[in-house]
This record gives C-alpha cells, structure tokens and sequence, in this order.
C-alpha cells in the first residue's frame, strides 16, 4: 500500500492540503474512470470474441453438413446409375435374344 502522500509531498499549510488532496481526488478519479472504460471495452471485445466464435463453430456445423449431403447425393447417384446400366443391359439382352 502507498504512503501516506502527505508524507510524502511536503505541504506547508492546510490550505496547500487541501489543494493537494483536491488534485489527487481529481487524478483517482480519472485513474476509475480510464480503468471503468477499459473494463467495459474489454467486456464488449469479450462478448464479440465470443460471438465470432459461435458464428465459425456455426458455419463448420454447415459446412460438415454439406459435404455429407454432397457424399449422399454422388452415391445416391452411384447407385441409380449402376441400376440404369444393369437396367440397360438386361434389356439389350433380352432384345438381342428375342431377334436371335
């Protein structure tokens, strides 16, 4: 803890006190009031960190979901395909019979 600043400033009449104790009422109080706009500063930078946080854990959340979508749909694709063709070729058979 500080001295006592009287000790400290040598004051030689009470009306120098008081002057004294006046300026450092006046440099306490700004010193509150530059920590008090720092704390909220620092809580609003807090909140906005936090945010931009959500906002990307949302967006891989969308992200994951459309790559597992684009992976669903080419196999879906896949599929159909492979059935398309097997289609396709049974029936060539069977035309290809029915001629011969």
């Amino acid at each position: 803890m500080l001295d006592d600043p009287r000790k400290i400033v040598r004051v030689t009449s009470e009306k120098e006190e008081i002057e004294f104790l006046v300026r450092l009422d006046t440099r306490v109080e700004k010193i509150e009031s530059t920590v008090k706009a720092m704390i909220s500063k620092m809580d609003l930078e807090h909140d906005l960190h936090h945010e931009y946080i959500k906002r990307a854990l949302e967006r891989e959340d969308r992200r994951a979901k459309l790559h597992q979508a684009i992976i669903e749909k080419t196999l879906s694709s896949l599929v159909w395909s492979t059935l398309v063709g097997i289609a396709w070729l049974v029936w060539n058979s069977v035309k290809d019979h029915w001629k011969g």
